[in-house]
């Protein structure tokens, strides 16, 4: 039901400029091709809304070898707050939430990783859980993390 509800919810997402019209702002990763960019919707995260295709609090584009992107994942993000151990039994060990303890931002933007828990730039935020759900086919499954402790799943070239 999340996998068709999620395809529903993201059918006005095709290009970067749709995803900027709704609300969302790039965190600033991706950028090269064959990297992905998220794009968060901030007022979502302190909405009353989780698992909710009309408040999707993150869309992931996958930069093409071109320079154009393309939207490959939704990705909701629970609540700021909530630890793993409040992410809701989706489909057992499919559905792969995970979350961040290592991200540094200044504002809305990632501007580098922790090493011993101290950002050498910005401020460490420890992220509530997260869960990917792709809208493009994905070798590794559909709830899949787009990188699993160094395990890097491509998804399939569709176009």
């Amino acid at each position: 039901d999340l996998i068709i509800s999620t395809t529903e919810g993201m059918r006005g997402f095709v290009t970067e400029e749709d995803v900027l019209a709704a609300g969302y702002q790039s965190i600033g990763d991706g950028g090269e091709p064959g990297q992905y960019t998220h794009y968060v919707n901030w007022s979502y995260l302190y909405d009353e809304f989780e698992l909710d295709a009309a408040h999707i609090e993150s869309i992931v584009m996958k930069m093409n070898a071109d320079g154009t992107s393309r939207v490959v994942s939704a990705m909701y993000i629970l609540t700021v707050g909530k630890t793993i151990d409040d992410a809701p039994e989706l489909a057992g060990e499919i559905t792969t939430w995970h979350d961040h303890d290592n991200l540094c931002f200044e504002g809305t933007s990632l501007v580098g990783l922790a090493v011993n828990g101290v950002c050498e730039v910005g401020v460490l935020i420890n992220t509530p859980p997260m869960l990917h759900v792709w809208v493009e086919a994905n070798l590794c499954g559909p709830f899949v993390g787009i990188d699993e402790h160094g395990l890097v799943c491509e998804e399939t070239d569709l176009h």
